[in-house]
């Protein structure tokens, strides 16, 4: 599953060495550019070049369907070229093979916003997109094996709609997840420097907290 295709994520799979005609489905977070302008492309792939109906996507409403007037962020036409598509609110949960998706809260710009959890019953995985912090979402990514975290801003320095570090650690406490990633960093937080803030968190939480880059691969033993 390919999680908010970005800008460049074909090339970037390309570089480290992943096929996007084996992808079996992708997740749209919200319809934010920078969180899926290369999802269309991606659906190319996955239907070999849309010869194929195969794949499928689960998002936000806004991604998917469109809101307020405004037109989806992936075309209808490309959304019909695969076999399954739903979109998401909070609270909604879908089954692929032997794993289950449940849509998460979100407190995002873009209200339609959806964060997930995916368990196969041993492993979970959590992932939450863009977000202002709330106390609710603790318990809702609560019991995640591995948390992977969008982290805008280092420190105290948070803008709008979006976590920093402090944030950050709030969230850790409260969901207790064995293993944090920490991703999405905006430019202030790359020149501050990703890992010096997964180290102070690691050390604050006693969570192993990893700060993810580009291209790196992390292997998940249960």
């Amino acid at each position: 599953m390919h999680v908010d295709p970005g800008p460049g994520a074909i090339v970037r799979m390309k570089e480290t060495g992943l096929d996007p005609m084996k992808t079996d489905a992708l997740f749209i977070s919200h319809r934010h550019p920078d969180h899926c302008s290369d999802a269309e492309i991606m659906i190319v792939a996955m239907t070999a070049g849309k010869k194929e109906l195969a794949g499928s996507i689960f998002g936000s409403q806004s991604a998917l369907d469109g809101v307020k007037g405004e037109s989806p962020s992936i075309s209808e036409y490309l959304q019909g070229k695969l076999l399954h598509r739903q979109a998401m609110f909070s609270g909604d949960a879908v089954s692929t093979g032997r794993c289950t998706i449940t849509a998460k809260p979100a407190y995002h710009s873009d209200p339609s916003t959806v964060g997930f959890t995916l368990t196969d019953g041993i492993f979970t995985l959590g992932y939450l997109p863009d977000t202002e912090y709330h106390s609710s979402l603790c318990a809702e990514y609560s019991g995640c094996d591995v948390l992977v975290l969008s982290l805008t801003r280092p420190k105290g320095d948070r803008i709008s709609y979006h976590l920093c570090t402090q944030d950050a650690k709030k969230l850790i406490l409260g969901a207790k997840p064995k293993r944090a990633i920490l991703t999405h960093f905006g430019e202030r937080m790359i020149r501050w420097g990703p890992q010096k803030e997964a180290a102070y968190l690691h050390e604050e939480t006693g969570i192993n907290v990893i700060a993810a880059k580009d291209g790196e691969i992390v292997k998940i033993e249960r």
